[in-house]
């Protein structure tokens, strides 16, 4: 019944408020779950608008936050198809006919500590059930102030936009954003009017203002903006997918409120609160329909955790009688705190909306075993990873931080490629942060994640064998490479890098990790770049550019021997993670003064092994003594690599389970912290368990672009049984096992133009089974 109710409440769509559907077929909601209906359909970078709308901005808003537009468009018969290319700086929202139709942009991108990297994001969108035959109005709200941390801004706001209606005839009608446009401020938002949040001041906005038959003569044209030069891309991204989802229940009402369980609302005799919960950690906006009246207020604080003020909160001052709204940019949580200030007379909030949004995703992989709570596990990895797919992947969609995150995004990105057999937001990803490496001179503001930018590209084209973009991307590969290369010092090492970050969040030898010193820095930078020369190599293979490729094999045989030499102790039978001063480069705010200490770090001694600088014997040793430590001191994140260094070693069976039940699910939200027990509880750092469930556990990997050839080589982990869908370009991989005493008993499906490669013997497509005897499941 309940989700059934949210299915239901998604087809309403009572304006003003989304979701934005595009189709009667609203998305799947479950438990804990929403999925797309449809197969989500990437745009081609080269599906470009018509090109007739301009930049418009009313010059007398050099100072108003938020500038509303309105565009009234006669047609004569209804369309058949309406296509709409908007973008803005730096934020819109779009009503056509009075209905919540657009919002956006996609974000541009920027670095964490840089402005945006390159030309702004149109979005396409089919708009053709919100166009009708006679007068239509477009209404639109442009924010010039970013709303989260990775909006980007030139300073020069505006909007800029295309329609074109094709009206079943053989004839085409476009219109774009000029001087005809009305437009007006829009005192009643303020970001700067709250406390660590939003103010939305009701009272001053306009009753039906996007309505057709509101009366704008009041407005003013809008006008062409001038200006640096603004190029637009169209973005290859589907619409975001938006659902609502129910309440779960309604807890601390304070005297003087009744809930309404069912809706979230409540009705207010007095000032007072209530809290309304979901059950879990979701990413959405917050809206709400009330009856109230003039000068009473609402302070609403959706939180991760039933914690008042962890996140930043909306104050919203009604008006006279209802009056709907929504907060302008979404956020992460699992309850949403609401109080009433100065009630003087009854009000009532007739429902609390939560407009769930993510990239639109279908679950087409999956993953189960004999153990409840790894099956658990995987499924809150997908949805944390799910939340944190929005216009790009995001940290969190608590911090939303800019695309400065490559390492966060590589874990993501291969999680998404498993559990929805999607890699376009991570196309899109992969250039935008090209563009900022450019921006940068090659390296972005967390030295370590340029090159993990370069084997995210990597693994995305081994899962997708998608060469055409890292043919697209392989100048920014060898510059980003040669800039690298100008870091290693006098000790053959990375040890003249400006900075070190990003290592870990933990604490060595009294250094925060997030940003180490050159002593502590050059083992774990080295051995990245030791890998992102491997990648190098394969990118100059797709490029047949032998010369290139001959150099980064040189060059890693250089490192490597510098590595072993400088690096290793057989004393200790482990890496020290450099050697004091060695660098030249003076300290500064994200390097800290070297100081003569020695460190054998799981993360130098992890890279080492994962990165191939050891080999077998060694690296088995390496691990052994790594993984019998008491306390790894790392966090959730770099586990993924504690992870892959295992299995190279041949040690992941006999460990994994273990450091798998270190994941702890957080009752409340359904979720993990970001580190092991403190941190925001909406990351996918911390949800690589997803990737190696279905890659090592269930054993399915690629073996070439694509997955034309992939093996199946089952890690049983202690588990009984496994059994999974690798989602590939080619089809479904259908996959299970059972151990049956020291054995274990395989079925698989191969889909047609693949093979899979197992214990030595090749399988063309169809169905098989298959003995794996002994020690052969190690």
């Amino acid at each position: 019944m309940l989700f059934a109710l949210a299915i239901a409440m998604s087809q309403s769509n009572v304006v003003p408020r989304g979701p934005i559907l595009y189709s009667d077929r609203a998305p799947i909601v479950g438990r804990q779950s929403v999925q797309s209906p449809v197969a989500p359909i990437a745009v081609k970078p080269t599906d470009r608008g018509p090109g007739v709308g301009l930049w418009i901005w009313p010059g007398w808003a050099d100072k108003t936050d938020v500038v509303r537009f309105r565009k009234t468009i006669s047609l004569d018969r209804r369309p058949i198809h309406v296509r709409g290319w908007i973008t803005a700086e730096v934020r819109y929202r779009m009503w056509i006919n009075g209905r919540l139709a657009a919002r956006g942009p996609a974000d541009a991108g920027r670095d964490y500590d840089s402005g945006p990297c390159g030309p702004w994001f149109e979005d396409v969108r089919d708009l053709s059930r919100f166009f009708h035959r006679g007068t239509n109005t477009v209404a639109v709200e442009v924010f010039r102030s970013p709303l989260v941390s990775s909006d980007a801004t030139i300073g020069h706001p505006g909007l800029k936009a295309d329609f074109q209606f094709e009206n079943g005839n053989g004839k085409t009608k476009t219109v774009g954003t000029d001087a005809t446009w009305m437009a007006a401020p829009a005192p009643d938002l303020d970001q700067q009017g709250a406390t660590n949040g939003y103010r939305i001041d009701l009272r001053q906005e306009p009753n039906d203002w996007r309505e057709a038959t509101f009366d704008d003569s009041t407005w003013k044209s809008a006008e062409f903006s001038p200006g640096p030069e603004r190029p637009t891309l169209v973005s290859e991204l589907a619409p975001p997918m938006e659902a609502i989802l129910p309440p779960k229940d309604i807890v601390r009402a304070t005297p003087g409120v009744t809930p309404n369980p069912k809706t979230g609302g409540a009705k207010f005799e007095s000032d007072s609160g209530y809290t309304v919960r979901y059950g879990h950690i979701l990413a959405g906006y917050v809206g709400m329909r009330v009856r109230g009246h003039r000068g009473a207020r609402l302070l609403l604080m959706p939180n991760e955790h039933d914690a008042p003020g962890a996140n930043r909160r909306a104050e919203i001052v009604l008006r006279e009688g209802e009056q709907t709204f929504e907060l302008p940019y979404f956020d992460s949580y699992s309850v949403i705190n609401i109080q009433a200030v100065g009630v003087t007379k009854p009000i009532e909030i007739e429902d609390v909306r939560c407009v769930f949004t993510s990239y639109p995703v279908r679950y087409l992989g999956s993953f189960e075993c004999s153990d409840p709570n790894a099956n658990r596990i995987w499924e809150i990895c997908r949805w944390v990873t799910q939340i944190c797919m929005q216009t790009h992947h995001l940290d969190s969609p608590h911090h939303q931080e800019p695309i400065s995150d490559a390492g966060d995004y590589l874990i993501e990105s291969l999680n998404a490629l498993y559990a929805f057999g999607d890699g376009t937001l991570a196309r899109q990803d992969l250039k935008k942060i090209a563009r900022t490496l450019i921006q940068r001179k090659y390296q972005s503001f967390h030295t370590s994640y340029s090159l993990l930018w370069l084997r995210m590209l990597m693994q995305y084209e081994q899962y997708t064998g998608d060469s055409e973009t890292v043919r697209q991307l392989s100048p920014t590969v060898f510059a980003l490479l040669d800039r690298f290369k100008g870091y290693i010092g006098k000790n053959g090492l990375i040890s003249e890098a400006p900075n070190y970050m990003f290592m870990d969040w933990v604490e060595i030898e009294g250094f925060n990790a997030h940003h180490p010193p050159a002593v502590i820095g050059q083992g774990y930078m080295s051995a990245l770049y030791y890998q992102a020369l491997a990648d190098g190599m394969r990118v100059a293979v797709v490029m047949g550019d032998t010369t290139r490729r001959f150099q980064f094999v040189e060059l890693r045989a250089q490192l490597r021997r510098a590595f072993d030499r400088e690096l290793w102790s057989p004393k200790k039978g482990l890496y020290r993670d450099g050697k004091p001063f060695q660098t030249t480069v003076p300290p500064n705010q994200w390097l800290p003064a070297d100081k003569p200490i020695e460190t054998f770090t799981t993360q130098v001694n992890t890279l080492a092994v994962a990165c191939g600088l050891t080999d077998p014997e060694r690296s088995k040793q390496v691990m052994q003594a790594v993984l019998g430590r008491h306390d790894l001191n790392c966090q959730p994140y770099f586990m993924h690599f504690v992870f892959e260094a295992t299995d190279r070693a041949g040690l992941f069976n006999q460990d994994a389970k273990r450091q798998l039940d270190r994941w702890k699910i957080v009752p409340d939200t359904q979720s993990f912290h970001e580190m092991w027990d403190v941190g925001d509880l909406s990351h996918a750092w911390n949800a690589t368990p997803l990737y190696q469930m279905s890659g090592l556990i269930l054993g399915v990997r690629p073996t070439q672009p694509g997955f034309w050839e992939f093996t199946i080589v089952p890690h049983p982990a202690g588990l009984s049984w496994a059994r999974g869908v690798v989602p590939t370009p080619h089809g479904p991989i259908q996959a299970e096992w059972k151990r049956v005493g020291t054995s274990l008993e395989l079925r698989f499906v191969v889909p047609d133009g693949t093979r899979a490669i197992m214990n030595g013997a090749s399988y063309g497509p169809g169905a098989h089974s298959a003995t794996i005897k002994g020690s052969a499941t190690g």
